[in-house]
This record gives C-alpha cells, sequence and structure tokens, in this order.
C-alpha cells in the first residue's frame, strides 16, 4: 500500500480556514513550494488539505488515494497487501500525535512505483489550538539517500573482502590528547586479522598495539610518527607483529597526519597497513636461490622460447666474458654462439619440445670470439600447463678436460704402435699392460708371459723379479699416491740378451 496517496482528480484549494486552523495565502504558498509531499488531518485523522507536491507525486505515478474529506487513519488501518504493516504503523504512531501522547513521530518505508525503488520519511507533528488539533503529515524523499546507502554498504562489504584477499587493513587514531598513547585507536576487521585478534576480540589501544610491536622497533616507529607530525607530511615504515600464537608477520604501514585548519594541531592519523609476509619471504628466497645460483661453479643462463636471455649467473659472465646485465635481453646465439651441427640443434630442440633434458658437447665462444669446448645441459622451462615457455642451459668449459683425455690418447697410441716392447707396471710391481712388440719378443725368447723378459728375470737370478716387483711397490707407494710405471726395451733386445 502507498501511505502517501491523494486523489488525482481533486481541484487545487484554495487558501481557507480549516478544521486545523487558519492558513493565508502566504502560508499556502509556502507549503506548495516544499519538496515534501504535506497533508494537513485534523483531530480525527480526516484529510482537510495537501500541497502540489503531494497531488503531483500521485498524479505521476497513476495512484488511487483518499479525496480531501476522507480519514487518512482509516484507509491506512484497512491496508492490505505489500507493504500494509508500515500502513498500520504508520496510522498508530500518527494517532499517539492526535492523542498528544507523543509530540512527534518518524518513521522510513520503501514505496516503489513505476518499476523505480523509492523510499520516504513519514514525519507527523501535532497542530496546537490551545490544544492538539490536527497534524501535519509529511513524506520526504529519501531515495536518494538510501541509494548512497545500499552503496556505501556494499562498497563497505567490498572493502573488507577485498581487505581479507589482499591482508590490507586500516586504522584510524585520533590526536586530540597531548599523550598520543591516550587517544582512541580505532581498528578495520582485517586490521585485527593481521595481529592474529578476532575482530571485534579487544579494545584496541596504542598500548596494545605495541605490545605486538618487538620491542627493538618501538624507538623507530615513535620517532617516524614524531617526524611525520612535525614536518606535517605521510609516512610509511616496515616492522614487525608478533601475533598472540607467537607468529611473527611483517607489516608495511602507511598512514596521513590530518590538522585543523584554524589552530594547526593535528587531530587524527588514517593509515594503512598490509601483511607483506608472504612478499617478504618469496624475496628473501628468490635473494637466497640468486645467491647459492652465484656460487655455483658452472654457467647458468635462462632464455625465453625466442632465444632472449632473461637470467645469467656471475658465473655465466665470467665463463663468457659478459655481465649477467648485459646478457638479459640479447640473443643466446649472440652471447655464447654455440657451433653446434643443424642435426644436433634440431635434436636438442626436439627433445625440449618433449619435455626432456638434452646433454652434450659442442663448442662455443665468448665475448672475446675465443673458442672452447663445452659440455652443456639444456632443461625445458615448463608453465603450469606443461608448455615449455622457455630453456635453462648449464654449461661448464671443459678444455682441461678435453687436454688429459688427448693426452692420455696420445699415451695409449704411443704404446700401442710403438715398435718397441713396452710393458706397464702398476704400483704393486704387477704387470697391467704389454704392447704386441713385448709378445713378439717374449715368444722369441721362449717365453710365455711378459713378466719373464724383465731386466731382473735373469736365469742367473729367480729372485730378481720378485725383489724388482717389491721395489717399484715401495716406490709407488712412497707418497701414498698410487703409480704406474712404464718399461721400454730397446728393438735391438734379442733372445740371446735373455
Amino acid at each position: 500500500m502507498k501511505i502517501l496517496s491523494p486523489e488525482p482528480k481533486m481541484k487545487k484549494i484554495t487558501p481557507k480556514k480549516t478544521a486545523a486552523g487558519p492558513c493565508s495565502e502566504t502560508q499556502f504558498s509556502i507549503l506548495n513550494a516544499l519538496p515534501a509531499h504535506v497533508a494537513l488531518i485534523d483531530s480525527r485523522g480526516s484529510i482537510v488539505l495537501v500541497n502540489d507536491a503531494w497531488r503531483h507525486f500521485t498524479t505521476t505515478n497513476v495512484l488511487q488515494s483518499p479525496e480531501v474529506g476522507q480519514n487518512y487513519l482509516e484507509i491506512c488501518n484497512h491496508a492490505s497487501g505489500e507493504n500494509s504493516e508500515d500502513a498500520h504503523t504508520a496510522a498508530a504512531g500518527i494517532s499517539e500525535v492526535l492523542r498528544g501522547e507523543q509530540k512527534d513521530f518518524a518513521m522510513e518505508y520503501p514505496c516503489h512505483s513505476a518499476g523505480e525503488p523509492c523510499w520516504f520519511r513519514l514525519m507527523a507533528t501535532p497542530v496546537h489550538d490551545g490544544q492538539v488539533s490536527g497534524a501535519v503529515v509529511m513524506h520526504i524523499d529519501i531515495t536518494a539517500r538510501k541509494k548512497t546507502e545500499k552503496a556505501l554498504k556494499k562498497s563497505e562489504a567490498n572493502l573488507v573482502v577485498a581487505q581479507r584477499i589482499s591482508h590490507f587493513g586500516s586504522w584510524e587514531l585520533d590526536l586530540h590528547e597531548n599523550d598520543i598513547d591516550g587517544n582512541a585507536l580505532h581498528w578495520s576487521d582485517e586490521m585485527f586479522r593481521i595481529a592474529g585478534l578476532e575482530p571485534g576480540s579487544v579494545q584496541v589501544t596504542n598500548e596494545l598495539f605495541f605490545s605486538l610491536v618487538p620491542p627493538s622497533e618501538h624507538a623507530l616507529i615513535r620517532q617516524t610518527v614524531a617526524n611525520a607530525i612535525l614536518e606535517r607530511k605521510p609516512y610509511s615504515i616496515i616492522h614487525r607483529l608478533i601475533q598472540p600464537d607467537g607468529i611473527e608477520c611483517i607489516v608495511h604501514e602507511a598512514a596521513e597526519i590530518f590538522f585543523d585548519e584554524k589552530t594547526g594541531r593535528p587531530t587524527k592519523m588514517i593509515g594503512t597497513a598490509q601483511d607483506i609476509t608472504s612478499q617478504r619471504r618469496a624475496q628473501e628466497a628468490i635473494r637466497m636461490q640468486a645467491h647459492i645460483l652465484n656460487h655455483i661453479g658452472q654457467a647458468i643462463i635462462a632464455t625465453d622460447t625466442t632465444g632472449t636471455v632473461i637470467y645469467a649467473n656471475r658465473f655465466a659472465g665470467e665463463l663468457y666474458g659478459w655481465s649477467p646485465q648485459e646478457m638479459q635481453g640479447r640473443n643466446i646465439m649472440h652471447v655464447t654462439v654455440p657451433k653446434a651441427s643443424e642435426a644436433q640443434t634440431a635434436e636438442i630442440m626436439g627433445r625440449l619440445q618433449r619435455g626432456e633434458t638434452w646433454s652434450g658437447e659442442f663448442v662455443v665462444s665468448g665475448r672475446d670470439g675465443v673458442e672452447f669446448p663445452a659440455l652443456v645441459t639444456n632443461s625445458p622451462l615448463l608453465d603450469n600447463q606443461g608448455k615449455m615457455v622457455g630453456i635453462i642451459g648449464i654449461s661448464s668449459d671443459i678444455s682441461l678436460r678435453k687436454k688429459a683425455e688427448s693426452e692420455i690418447e696420445r699415451q695409449a697410441a704411443f704404446a700401442a704402435f710403438n715398435p718397441n716392447p713396452v710393458i706397464e707396471l702398476s704400483a704393486d710391481g704387477e704387470v697391467s699392460y704389454f704392447n704386441d712388440a713385448t709378445m713378439n719378443l717374449t715368444r722369441s725368447l721362449g717365453f710365455e708371459q711378459a713378466a719373464q723378459i724383465l731386466p731382473t728375470h735373469h736365469r742367473s737370478d729367480r729372485a730378481g723379479l720378485p725383489k724388482f716387483r717389491k721395489a717399484v711397490a715401495a716406490n709407488g707407494n712412497r707418497d701414498g699416491g698410487p703409480r704406474h710405471f712404464v718399461v721400454l726395451f730397446p728393438h735391438r733386445c734379442t733372445a740371446s740378451g735373455a
């Protein structure tokens, strides 16, 4: 039911003496100038006068309503349907005003019409003529205020959710007292949670706040706030909070001080506090990882799928002659200049795209153009969906290893292809290797084993070989290190020399 509801067909009422008292031309003009919807009722509740705003609202919204002379209270009391309870409440309140039981009455109610949500505030005040002779019933449109309140509540609800998600709390501190600790402090719900407390579970004071801050940081916080007040500028500080259960969190706090325009005295501080514990720990982990990577004695270079370097450790810079910062943004082909064949390159990319790791050797060169052999391991960098988004390459200079392998091969070739008999003895004096020339000599001397042709294995000194082996073993273990010995016989050695 619509509580305010005049007759749309009624004629304009001219100023006259009503049942509630005289109404002058000036007074009537004032009533019509009011934006509120106003009706005058007598002591029995009958409508005796309405203003233009009341009449216009009803006409615009095509509402059927009582005529002047009908009883407004009876119509409200007999209301049914939607919002009828509001009509009954209005009738009861207005009746109490007419009986002198209340000096005024007010209520707010919805009055949605023509598809538009509307709200009104009903106010009833008595008309006195020695005694209560009637009442002015006024309906004020509060739709704009209600919409603002609704939007504000929604905004506040969204803010609460946003603060909870981002761990972003807010607070306000009054500064009316000289003693900053004696002023009132207010926290948002998320500020309570950051402090490890249930929202509204305790009275918030500066003393409570400092009880949660490690004592070593009290002086810094107080000095920062004092400087901000003195210099009349916002401040920002990072400090720790120790929650009641002992958990430590790191908070980034920022605040602004507001001052009285007349006196210049600070009146309040409004600030925010964000829990940055996760971010700080992540940053520390990244720094630790970078520290570890920089102390690995291998070059580590990460690229995107186009080959652009996105990370390089310190050793990579030392190996290839670029600083890590210079490498970033350059193509890996320009930084390391690999000499891999097309077939090798195809094999590497094929394995990486299958999510596999490739290891192998190829020649690379640094910034100075000097080539060197490198042992390279390439691994795919995958995203959460398993798609390759980059490549991590680990490489090391194997020049010394290659040189040692070449020397070993050279020495092996020396023994194998030497025309002279060659016997290699272990550190224990045992024959560990002999070449073909040695075997030929052994057979030509009528022996079956190569050890039998050693110089100490002479027919006149049958104990010579054991003594020789013992001397070899003693010499080989003198400094505790493993050794081997090569005995080379001149090619002129013959069977008669045995």
